[in-house]
Formats: C-alpha cells, sequence, structure tokens
C-alpha cells in the first residue's frame, strides 16, 4: 500500500508544501478528485502526516475503505435526506467535542453542512474537505451551489489540490527521443530536449501499463477563492496553482511516466491561451 505522498505522484515540493500549509495554519483546505479508492488513500496519506506532525484528527467519512489507528474515524451511512442531515449534525458536533487540530470530511451534501464546515474553520480548525470533481473549479462549483460565495470563501480558504489521471508509459520499453519544437515549446522545454515516448511490448501491447496522478498545488487561499467564484470573463491561468500542475506534469515527462503528447494535450486543454491550445 501507498505509504508517501511521493507514493501517489506528490512532487517532493508538494508533499513538503501541503503538510507545512496544513500544520501552519487554519481554515479550509479543499481536494478535488473523483473519489475513487486511491482518492480515499490520498485523503488518509494527508491525514497520517498530520497526525505524524502531532495534530489531533478526526475523519469523517461516507464510508470507511481504509482503517488507521492513529486516526478517529467517524462513519456517516446516510447521504442525503433529513435522516443524513441530522446524522451529519450528530457526527459533526462529536468530532468538534473532541477538540481536534484537524477534521477531514468526505464531501458535504447540503447548504448546513458547508455552514458549519465555514464556522469550524472559523473556530480555529484545520477543515480538509474532499468535493467530487476533475478540478478545484467543479469542486467550487458544487461549493457555491450550497451557498459558500466568495466572501466566505475569502476569509475561510488555506488553498487546495487537484488531482488529475493520466496514462503511464510502460517502462519495460518506453523510448526517449527528441522533442518536436511544437511540443517543447508548449512544455516549456528547450528545443533540444529529449523525452520518452510509447513503443510497445508483449507485456503492455500499446506502450501504456497503467495509469499515474499528478497534481497541481494551490497555496493562496484568497487566490483560489476569486479562481472558484470567477465569473465568465475572468481569467486565473497564471496563478500559482496553475504553475504548480504544469510544474508537476513536466517533471512527469522528465522522469520518463508520461508521454509528451499526453502532457501537452493536459496542458492545453486547461490553458486559456488560443495559439497553445491549437498545438493539440
Amino acid at each position: 500500500m501507498d505509504t508517501t505522498l511521493g507514493d501517489i505522484g506528490y512532487t517532493p515540493a508538494q508533499s513538503g508544501g501541503v503538510l507545512s500549509l496544513l500544520t501552519a495554519s487554519r481554515g479550509l483546505f479543499v481536494i478535488a478528485d473523483a473519489s475513487e479508492p486511491r482518492d480515499d488513500r490520498h485523503r488518509l496519506l494527508l491525514a497520517r502526516g498530520l497526525v505524524r506532525s502531532g495534530r489531533l484528527v478526526v475523519s469523517i467519512e461516507r464510508r470507511v475503505q481504509y482503517q488507521d489507528e492513529s486516526l478517529i474515524q467517524l462513519e456517516l451511512k446516510q447521504s442525503a435526506s433529513e435522516s443524513g442531515e441530522e446524522e451529519f449534525r450528530v457526527v459533526w458536533r462529536a468530532a468538534l467535542d473532541m477538540s481536534p487540530d484537524v477534521i477531514v470530511v468526505d464531501e458535504v451534501l447540503s447548504a448546513p453542512q458547508v455552514a458549519a464546515l465555514l464556522a469550524g474553520a472559523a473556530s480555529g480548525v484545520v477543515i480538509v474537505l474532499r468535493m467530487a470533481g476533475d478540478r478545484l473549479a467543479a469542486a467550487g462549483a458544487g461549493m457555491a451551489e450550497f451557498g459558500a460565495d466568495r466572501h466566505a470563501l475569502t476569509r475561510a480558504l488555506l488553498g487546495g489540490v487537484e488531482r488529475v489521471v493520466v496514462r503511464r508509459l510502460c517502462p519495460q520499453c518506453r523510448v526517449r527521443s527528441r522533442l518536436a519544437a511544437e511540443e517543447a515549446a508548449a512544455l516549456g522545454f528547450k528545443t533540444d530536449a529529449a523525452a520518452a515516448r510509447p513503443a510497445g511490448c508483449t507485456r503492455c501491447r500499446d506502450g501504456y501499463s497503467g495509469r499515474r496522478a499528478v497534481y497541481g498545488l494551490w497555496h493562496d487561499g484568497p487566490e483560489l477563492a476569486r479562481a472558484l467564484t470567477a465569473g465568465p470573463n475572468e481569467r486565473y491561468s497564471s496563478a500559482s496553482g496553475e504553475q504548480d500542475f504544469e510544474e508537476a506534469v513536466r517533471g512527469a515527462v522528465v522522469d520518463g511516466e508520461v508521454a509528451a503528447a499526453d502532457a501537452v494535450a493536459l496542458l492545453c486543454i486547461r490553458r486559456s491561451d488560443d495559439s497553445v491550445t491549437d498545438l493539440a
């Protein structure tokens, strides 16, 4: 089983940065992911890191996939309806009564639940909230639907992290070759840079073996709040989280785990510059 944030795809800078942010501050930290079993491990590894730093951590989970004796894990059995709201209130109050440093929450489903988390963050607790979404913008839209506005998020947000999954090159048959000029420019590499490409072998057949997560970490809470609540004419393509994600993608290419073509396509989806998007 994965034991460190690096095992699941964090860069060394991201591993240190996220734990430093969560142990030195109070407020709300948002995780955007697809709610897969691997995402449960992501949340668990963050919680373990906080426990090792001396924090008392309570985890409120919609389903307990992995038991961890170092954590206090509380399970929510109801997902919606009045009974679900009452259960959330009871479990939330039980978590607060333990006077924790950190509460990790697996998704909120209503305005009262969002309000409870924002109040908890304001009271001095670090709240780590997982919301479904392939990007933080999607996670933020879910929170906005339940009444979290720009003002509330600006006051509460510490930052956030988003997880994107891409195909991993087969380590047995990948080959290195010089990047095309367009690929090098799109990735921000020198024109003579080399990267790994798929080849195909009896083990993988198509040159790929499994999938690899790439993370983008936002350190600036107010900046993230502006991005999450941005109108159609507001752009934040050069914000810190985007830059961090691009650096992580480039690192995965350098490591030979992600093909340059896949990295270019991934970055072009995220960039607002039409001249870059045309490269995809």
